[in-house]
């Protein structure tokens, strides 16, 4: 189990929490007193990958092209920057 100060992990947590393997402790300790144990946990999915959504479209409206003129009244101001 890996310890560390309080300093060292106010400074750098997310640092010493990548070095840890899913299932390894992280003692946090104050004036030689332990404050917290942290373990890192097992991953319950995986990360998004591009493209994994290929061809799963299910529905799109009918008109979703159509111009909006309709939505906007006569007095609405449209800029463009």
């Amino acid at each position: 189990m890996t310890t560390i100060t309080l300093a060292e992990a106010q400074a750098d947590l997310l640092r010493w929490i990548d070095q840890l393997l899913p299932g390894d402790e992280m003692l946090i300790v104050d004036c030689g007193e332990p404050l917290a144990q942290v373990r890192k946990a097992h991953r319950t999915t995986t990360p998004c990958q591009a493209g994994t959504a290929k061809d799963q479209i299910l529905w799109i409206a009918p008109d979703f092209d159509a111009p909006l003129d309709e939505i906007f009244d006569q007095n609405c101001v449209v800029r463009s920057w």
